[in-house]
């Protein structure tokens, strides 16, 4: 039997036991940021993400690059290999999250929010029951959680990230979806309060992983 259809026979509570093989770390050396970068440009490529190849997805950097000093990187980790990456963007008096510049967005919370975006994941570790993919929004979600001032999570996601996340968190949809870097897209918002008191009532097993 594959390793993919045993991980799916598993107890949920093992499920979760067995994600924290994969290790989250945050980007600080100057290395890190080249693998980084490397990392998710190479998914994107891989996926066409951009619709147009290699020169789109510069343009896209150059986009992206604009909230570096407003941004913390991480990488996910198996045996000390990269095969994943999360860009969490940090809203402020002067910085416009690029989900809420280039959607038409209804405003559905209060204070600031953080967007999760470059999500990725080496194609051969997907599949998994999303353990890599859970690790990192588990240290995502954790983050904004301890962030003074930060209620809430805004993502850009294609239509099949969205529905998968939905199964999870009561995410929210606060705009028109619409063609964007490479496929449709769905503006997002999540209210950690909300999330904490669904997760609760709903799945104590998976409250109990991400608290």
């Amino acid at each position: 039997m594959k390793f993919k259809k045993i991980i799916k026979k598993l107890p949920l509570s093992w499920i979760f036991a067995l994600a924290k093989i994969f290790k989250v770390k945050e980007v600080k050396s100057k290395k890190q940021a080249i693998k980084f970068e490397k990392l998710w440009l190479d998914v994107w490529m891989e996926e066409g993400y951009s619709g147009q190849g290699k020169a789109e997805i510069e343009s896209i950097k150059k986009h992206y690059d604009q909230f570096l000093k407003v941004s913390t990187d991480y990488l996910v980790k198996f045996l000390g290999f990269s095969i994943g990456t999360m860009r969490l963007i940090f809203e402020g008096v002067n910085v416009l999250l690029p989900a809420l510049e280039d959607f038409e967005v209804k405003k559905v919370w209060e204070g600031n929010v953080v967007e999760i975006t470059l999500l990725t994941l080496k194609k051969k570790w997907r599949g998994l029951s999303h353990l890599p993919s859970m690790m990192l929004w588990r240290k995502g979600y954790r983050v904004v959680k301890k962030t003074e001032g930060y209620n809430g999570i805004i993502m850009a996601a294609d239509f099949k990230l969205f529905h998968l996340l939905s199964r999870i968190f009561p995410f929210e949809k606060i705009g028109e979806a619409k063609f964007y870097e490479g496929s449709e897209t769905i503006p997002a918002f999540l209210s950690l309060k909300k999330a904490e008191e669904v997760m609760w009532k709903t799945n104590r097993e998976l409250y109990e992983f991400f608290y």
